[in-house]
């Protein structure tokens, strides 16, 4: 089809998403509020893991937060708090 623009896999997934509305894209503020909770409360639960499961059984994961721990146990005098 030579007249025929094709869309790219993101505006593609755009328009099918919001129906062509670009105002579709925006959030409420409940949307907003209900994000940053559920993140909030995301961070809290995996610091509760780390904290009472991974740390006191000298278990290291793998990721960011396996580099943090094993930073932990070769240097605790970095860690303050």
């Amino acid at each position: 089809m030579p007249g025929r623009v094709r869309q790219g896999f993101i505006l593609g997934t755009f328009h099918m998403r919001t129906g062509g509305n670009p105002q579709a894209l925006f959030l409420s503020p409940w949307q907003v509020i209900r994000d940053i909770g559920l993140l909030c409360l995301g961070g809290i639960l995996c610091a509760v893991g780390v904290n009472s499961i991974l740390i006191p059984h000298n278990f290291v994961t793998g990721g960011i937060t396996g580099v943090a721990l094993i930073v932990y146990k070769i240097f605790p005098s970095l860690i303050r708090g």
